[in-house]
């Protein structure tokens, strides 16, 4: 019996070595997985921040690209063209979408002449010479239905929309705008105005849009609004 229980002493050492080892590894599996799980959340991080710097880089890029175009098309934007027509004493500008006319596609009596197009409105200068005691009105208001008249039909009926004294920079003018109704190609819409320039000389500055087009109709008022006596 006594040497039974001796043995019994010997062992408890051994169970407690043991149990302490067993409580070491399980330390360090504890340790192990908390170090994997702390470099895994530092991984997350790092990536989520990595995806702001992307998407903060992208914004900035796209950003100065649309600058860089807004600048350039700026940059490039087509001022508007003047005419200076001498023979007449007048000078206007046009939009940028007109072109001026060359000499040998401008007709009689337009020392300077520009269109929107073929089919577009155009706009024609030139010098009149003022009878005795004629008025700036009754010139006018002849001139614009004259003018006209290669283009619209012979049964054309004018309705008179506007005709008025007007005042160029301290220099007598008068202004006359006109309804046409043309039964074989419709409604046109016409404009016109006298300038004096000496005694017995007049510069005349001459509109006419075929088609009833508001955005030819802004043209045309731009145009007349932006004429000088030379």
């Amino acid at each position: 019996m006594l040497h039974s229980a001796s043995r019994a002493k010997g062992a408890a050492p051994s169970n407690e070595v043991e149990l302490a080892h067993a409580a070491a590894t399980l330390m360090t599996v504890t340790s192990s997985n908390e170090g994997e799980a702390a470099s895994g959340t530092s991984s997350v991080r790092a990536r989520a921040k990595r995806q702001r710097v992307i998407v903060i880089g992208g914004a900035i890029a796209v950003a100065a690209v649309l600058a860089a175009i807004l600048v350039a098309a700026w940059g490039t934007a087509t001022p508007n063209q003047r005419v200076e027509d001498a023979a007449a004493g007048l000078a206007y500008e046009l939009p940028p979408d007109w072109e001026e006319l060359p000499d040998y596609d401008r007709a009689a009596p337009y020392t300077a002449a520009a269109d929107k197009g073929l089919l577009g409105p155009f706009v024609g200068s030139f010098s009149r010479e003022l009878e005795p005691d004629q008025e700036l009105k009754t010139l006018a208001e002849s001139l614009a239905v004259e003018l006209p008249g290669h283009i619209l039909s012979p049964t054309t009926e004018f309705t008179m929309l506007r005709s008025e004294k007007a005042d160029l920079n301290g220099h007598e003018a008068y202004e006359v705008e006109l309804a046409a109704d043309d039964p074989a190609h419709g409604e046109a819409h016409i404009r016109l105005l006298v300038v004096a320039i000496e005694d017995d000389r007049a510069g005349v500055l001459y509109g006419f849009e075929y088609l009833d087009d508001r955005d030819d109709r802004s043209d045309l008022d731009d145009i007349f609004s932006s004429v000088e006596r030379l």
